[in-house]
């Protein structure tokens, strides 16, 4: 399997669990899943900084959204990591090189951090009170 389908995979594992957290609407919630998404986006930051030369746009992206998601969460926050998202993945896709390039483990490193941004990020700006998970009743 490919590193970024593995990535995909674990994004995928994880998000039943950010949809549970999900589930609690209150400040304190918010305020955790505003932290959490914090240090994602740092994280992506420090990542794209290893190959600062070809990942600029995502890190000034990555810069944007940081501080903006420090004044308050909002919905252009998650927008911007979506796009970031498919300016990780293009320009990894134009470059494909090996993967045992120190810069292309970061990138892959950050692909994972910008997956799990997009779950958290759309969790935070969640403002239904009675989320349900898929298969459940709504009453």
């Amino acid at each position: 399997m490919a590193p970024y389908t593995l990535v995909l995979v674990a994004v995928l594992l994880i998000s039943p669990f950010a949809i549970m957290l999900a589930q609690k609407q209150d400040k304190k919630t918010k305020s955790r899943l505003k932290h959490i998404f914090l240090f994602l986006l740092l994280a992506q930051i420090i990542l794209a900084s290893a190959s600062w030369q070809i990942l600029l746009l995502f890190l000034a992206i990555s810069l944007l959204q940081f501080f903006l998601l420090l004044k308050k969460p909002s919905p252009a926050v998650v927008v911007l990591n979506f796009i970031n998202t498919f300016v990780l993945f293009i320009t990894m896709a134009r470059l494909s090189r090996p993967i045992g390039n120190l810069a292309n483990l970061a990138a892959i490193a950050a692909a994972f951090l910008v997956l799990t941004g997009n779950v958290v990020g759309l969790l935070l700006i969640n403002k239904e009170k009675r989320l349900h998970l898929i298969g459940s009743s709504q009453s």
